[in-house]
């Protein structure tokens, strides 16, 4: 007998099915906000109507990272608190979206537009502060870290697809100005991007090509007068762009992580440059900068090892230069490193001392054997304030039994100063600008037969 009743339950059912897969299409359930296709369908009524809007990408940095070390639930909750956060910011006519797993996509429109406008900078950060303040999940607190980019549409003949790349390509710019930062679209960093792009390609056949080479600049004992070593400087020379300054490229190979293999080929050819110009019973040492992310790497020290045993060089003779701001990203990894870097008779030194906030907790936890002061430092030598404060810095490292280099030593003054407070070794134009290794066997002998004297030095134009 058919039964009518389980019919319409079936019927029901159904129905009720059917609205929930609807809602399921339209509707993020994790979050509640609407799905990235129904938003787009939106926003291209609006651009279809000439309606003016700002859309706004959000991305969330460290969710990903959160994602592997925590619960699928403590994940959950973290988006559900960020889309909440982000509700609360948004202005009443506004609409939001979950682009993917880490974006959000929110459009401000045109009547809102004059706020925004007015006050975009404090209009953003406040919606960047309300993002990062600290969340509690499970009785844990957890912090995110966000990047936005904000292109404005106004009455232009587009797809919406068009206006959403423009947003991406400022959300990119912000990768190169760090993390919580926000970028509005503009031709000329969009042309940015491109050349970024363009630099980091070129960038990355460099060593293959023999493009990029060593200057060494030499450094002296300030109370012997002999020459003590050389610091080994990258410069990149490319057939097509020319010349690049280390300022613009070497930011670049660390975000690109190229600066692994360049940093090894640069260690290789430093090492191999000394031994060869100046080996054994020579004590001349040769000074090498390496960057954050080579230290981190767990391999880096085996690496040095390798190189040193390639070239012959005594480990007493390499020094390693590391800047104190480079160090903040995981201070006990650096400690292991360096403590294991100590063991196999590397030299160690602390480069731009004095510029940071973490100096002193440095030179209390970590190993290093050599201080080299900023040459801002130096620069003020001519004040008698500052001069104060350089001698004073000076003496206190020198009781804490470490060996000083002073960088950027242009006049006799500075010289004279140093020479009266102890400093141990100084480089800089007044002795010589950084040279080609092909200069430097005649440098070697010029200084052994003038009795390696600093003195009898003419210092180089500035």
């Amino acid at each position: 007998m058919f039964r009518w009743g389980s019919m319409i339950h079936l019927v029901k059912n159904m129905a009720v099915f059917k609205r929930s897969r609807q809602r399921e299409l339209v509707i993020d359930e994790m979050t509640g906000l609407p799905r990235s296709k129904p938003f787009m369908i939106q926003l291209q009524m609006m651009i279809k109507q000439r309606i003016s809007f700002h859309l706004i990408l959000v991305r969330v940095e460290e969710l990903k990272t959160i994602t592997e070390h925590q619960v699928e639930a403590f994940h959950d909750e973290l988006l559900k608190q960020i889309s909440q956060r982000l509700l609360q910011w948004l202005p009443r006519s506004g609409s939001l979206c979950r682009l993917n797993i880490h974006d959000f996509l929110l459009y401000v429109p045109e009547e809102n537009a004059g706020k925004v406008l007015r006050l975009q900078p404090e209009y953003l950060r406040e919606m960047q502060t309300l993002l990062t303040d600290p969340y509690l999940i499970h009785e844990s607190a957890c912090h995110v870290n966000i990047s936005t980019g904000m292109t404005t549409y106004k009455d232009e003949d587009i797809s919406v697809e068009q206006v959403l790349s423009r947003t991406v390509t400022d959300l990119k710019l912000v990768k190169t100005q760090g993390i919580n930062q926000i970028v509005q679209n503009r031709e000329k960093q969009s042309k940015q991007i491109r050349e970024r792009t363009l630099m980091e390609f070129y960038l990355g056949t460099a060593i293959k090509e023999s493009q990029l080479t060593l200057h060494y600049q030499p450094q002296y004992d300030l109370q012997t007068g002999s020459l003590r070593g050389f610091e080994a400087l990258l410069r990149w020379n490319h057939p097509e762009i020319g010349t690049v300054m280390p300022l613009d490229f070497i930011p670049l190979a660390e975000e690109s992580q190229l600066i692994i293999p360049i940093g090894e080929w640069t260690l290789q050819e430093a090492c191999r440059t000394l031994q060869q110009l100046a080996p054994s019973p020579s004590m001349l040492t040769i000074a090498v900068n390496i960057s954050a992310l080579q230290l981190m790497d767990e391999l880096f020290v085996e690496r040095v090892q390798k190189v040193l045993t390639k070239t012959g060089l005594s480990p007493n003779r390499l020094e390693l230069e590391l800047t104190e701001s480079k160090l903040t990203s995981s201070f006990d990894m650096a400690e292991r490193q360096l403590k294991k870097l100590q063991r196999l008779g590397v030299q160690l030194a602390l480069d731009d001392f004095g510029i940071g906030y973490s100096s002193m907790d440095y030179l209390r936890k970590l190993p290093f054997n050599i201080i080299k002061i900023d040459k801002s430092f130096i620069d003020d030598i001519g004040q008698t304030h500052e001069r104060d404060v350089t001698g004073f810095m000076i003496q206190f490292i020198k009781q804490l039994r470490y060996k000083i280099v002073a960088e950027g030593i242009e006049s006799y003054d500075q010289l004279t100063f140093l020479k009266r407070v102890n400093c141990d070794f100084a480089q800089g134009y007044l002795f010589g600008r950084p040279m080609p290794k092909d200069q430097l066997p005649a440098l070697i002998q010029s200084v052994n037969e003038a009795g390696n004297s600093v003195e009898k030095r003419k210092p180089s134009p500035p």
